[in-house]
């Protein structure tokens, strides 16, 4: 299965990349008005998420995405994404995104809305179903000679299309470091802790988050991102009689993406991540990988 990945790894060189893996576009000159539109080829492995041992399928899909941004001076841009993506045997998804960030010094930020319709999720009671979130993401950085000192915040509301009671609310706070000392390479650590808060009690956990992310600029039109990342969540019902009842999960995720920009208005872009979940219960135990591929025209 592995191997038969990294040959459709190759294949799929020749198409393109979900909103979610990329960078977002360089900010415009002052006052300009630009966008982008992104055709995508996807390959998820172990869709589902089943659990080892359990027959797994493999889903290919195809996505579009276009977006617009607006420059206000010479460090404020307002941005807007939708999102489009179809899969083999399963109904679409779609969202969209509306933000505002700032790139300067020593201040800097980035807070975005999204709305994501139909995602397809396993994240609560470990069975698969079709998720409308509506969240809230947001970045703040102060930066002073190579340092910049990172503020991270998530608020998320999710619900599920087969189960009300699957409905739950995210809160995520964190902090990082991002050292820009070393020229074309940044390295960047951080930490995040939070909850999710379930309808259903069995569902409730709390969560740490480890991550450490380099970028890496070998030349000016390309544009490479490594991240690793330790995530782990401890349920918190405390009937003994429970499904979740002292259940722990580790989950470690290693995410790889590239942007190449071919001329001042084409680009082509590849991502890939693999996520390997240990879990104390059965159901939890599970590794899945996605592969994309695209190109993004600039305007």
């Amino acid at each position: 299965m592995r191997a038969s990945l990294a040959t459709l790894l190759l294949l799929a060189a020749a198409s393109a990349v979900p909103a979610a893996a990329q960078n977002r576009p360089p900010s415009p000159p002052p006052d300009a008005l630009g966008g982008h539109v992104r055709l995508s080829a996807i390959l998820f492995e172990n869709f589902f998420q089943t659990p080892d041992g359990e027959p797994e399928e493999n889903v290919p899909a195809a996505g579009l995405e276009a977006g617009l941004h607006k420059g206000f001076g010479r460090d404020l841009t307002l941005f807007g994404d939708v999102n489009y993506t179809s899969y083999r045997r399963y109904r679409p998804s779609g969202g969209v995104a509306v933000g505002v960030r700032r790139e300067s010094r020593p201040h800097a930020f980035d807070v975005q809305a999204q709305l994501q319709k139909g995602r397809p999720s396993r994240e609560v009671r470990d069975e698969f179903d079709r998720a409308d979130t509506l969240g809230l993401v947001g970045q703040y950085g102060y930066r002073f000679g190579d340092w910049e000192p990172l503020a991270l915040a998530e608020l998320r509301h999710e619900t599920y299309d087969l189960a009300p009671e699957k409905a739950n609310d995210v809160v995520n706070v964190g902090f990082g470091v991002r050292y820009r000392g070393l020229g074309r390479v940044s390295p960047e650590v951080g930490f995040r802790f939070g909850s999710r808060d379930v309808k259903e009690d069995n569902e409730d956990l709390s969560q740490r988050e480890l991550y450490v992310r380099v970028r890496w600029a070998p030349a000016r039109p390309t544009y490479v991102t490594l991240r690793l990342r330790r995530r782990y969540r401890d349920y918190s019902i405390e009937d003994p009689g429970a499904a979740n009842f002292s259940r722990e999960d580790t989950r470690t995720q290693a995410v790889a993406s590239a942007d190449f920009l071919q001329t001042s208005r084409l680009g082509f872009n590849v991502y890939y991540s693999i996520e390997d979940s240990d879990s104390t219960h059965p159901r939890g135990e599970f590794v899945t990988q996605m592969l994309a591929a695209g190109v993004v025209l600039r305007f």
